[in-house]
């Protein structure tokens, strides 16, 4: 409990000190403003093993991280063995330098840029209801559709011999480009947005909370 307790005195004197700049009782100090001078200090509101003070991505995954934007420790099941090691425990990883995928950036950005949930039914058969990615994916889906320009792709599989609509596939486990996350980015905030310059290669998870995060910044 050691750690908990010391996070917890860093915030109480945060919250004093802000208390007394903002000239305000204690009470009315906003939460965010303690939590962005906590993440300003490094202290870890998410424990991630693999995501120290110094990482490049370490401000938006924590700030993503508080809006529920990103993976956490609900979206897994606990293993016996690992109850108590969060050094193996995957739950406590937010893996950084793997590829992100389109379902995780759908909740990255549809969470961490305050999109509008909009469900209007399970469109596709590779995310049925229950799916961890479902709101986030039909989100993109039905913005996109209401679009001048459309933004989120998709994959219709018909039969080859009547023409018939088999399925309807979002691919969530695909991986997403820097172009393609730019498309999504730009189709949800309904102006383009610049095109970073490793535009065609694979995101990382990092790379990918880095860039919502700006984005968020720039909204606020």
């Amino acid at each position: 409990m050691e750690p908990v307790w010391s996070a917890l005195g860093q915030a109480s004197g945060v919250a004093a000190a802000l208390a007394i700049d903002l000239d305000v009782p204690l009470k009315d100090v906003p939460v965010s403003k303690i939590q962005d001078e906590l993440v300003k200090q490094k202290c870890q509101l998410f424990f991630y093993a693999d995501l120290p003070g110094d990482s490049p991505a370490y401000e938006a995954v924590q700030k993503l991280s508080l809006l529920g934007a990103v993976n956490s420790m609900e979206d897994h099941q606990f293993e016996a063995t690992n109850l108590v090691r969060p050094d193996t425990d995957q739950n406590y990883r937010f893996r950084p330098d793997e590829a992100v995928t389109i379902g995780e950036f759908a909740r990255m950005v549809v969470a961490g840029l305050d999109i509008g949930l909009s469900i209007t039914r399970a469109h596709f058969t590779d995310v049925p209801r229950g799916h961890p990615a479902y709101k986030y994916v039909e989100t993109l889906y039905d913005h996109s559709t209401q679009s001048l320009e459309p933004f989120f792709d998709y994959e219709i599989i018909k039969d080859s011999n009547t023409g018939k609509k088999i399925s309807v596939n979002a691919k969530p486990d695909q991986t997403v480009s820097g172009a393609y996350a730019t498309k999504i980015i730009s189709g949800l905030l309904k102006k383009k947005v610049a095109i970073s310059s490793n535009s065609d290669t694979i995101l990382t998870r990092g790379d990918a909370a880095q860039m919502v995060y700006h984005y968020l910044k720039k909204r606020k």
